[in-house]
């Protein structure tokens, strides 16, 4: 979070894709809520490291991106962000970092994506077919909606080809 890229990165994904597609309970004041997550999130203290939030994604990965996805769907709600946010999931379970270091995958499903991810640089619109193959995390019908896997898709093959950071400050240029 202290690069403030990703900080708008999130608050935006929070506000502008998650919020609508969220049926909070009456009174809620999803608002103060989302800016005391951002503060908790932003605190150098949280002894909550990133590998840990990768851990075990096929199972988070449903209910907390694929959901609120399948609600803004049914809307003319935009995406980007949570499309962004599985393809860096698919990105991670290629188990390979950008420089090409190996990472450790722990998730129950891991042995899953070792095949479904092999030549993933050369052919990634294969690969991220192959990935929302799983019908235990996409189900059959997040694969088949053309909007949802072309934004997956230009993601992926952007954290692909130019990394990370540039595919956060691209997303920001459109």
């Amino acid at each position: 979070m202290r690069w403030d890229a990703l900080k708008v990165l999130i608050e935006t994904m929070m506000r502008q894709e998650i919020l609508p597609a969220l049926r909070a309970p009456h009174g809620f004041d999803a608002s103060s809520y989302i800016d005391a997550l951002m503060d908790r999130f932003s605190d150098p203290g949280l002894c909550h490291r990133t590998w840990h939030i990768a851990m075990d994604g096929s199972q988070k990965l449903p209910s907390r991106i694929l959901d609120p996805i399948r609600s803004l769907l049914t809307t003319t709600k935009n995406i980007y962000i949570l499309s962004l946010v599985v393809a860096g999931w698919m990105r991670f379970v290629c188990g390979e970092d950008e420089k090409g270091a190996a990472i450790e995958i722990r998730d129950p499903m891991a042995a899953k994506f070792v095949s479904r991810t092999k030549n993933f640089r050369h052919h990634p619109d294969e690969t991220v077919d192959r990935l929302l193959g799983l019908s235990e995390i996409f189900h059959n019908d997040l694969p088949n909606h053309t909007i949802f896997s072309r934004h997956v898709k230009k993601a992926f093959r952007s954290l692909c080809s130019t990394g990370t950071r540039a595919t956060i400050l691209r997303l920001f240029d459109n």
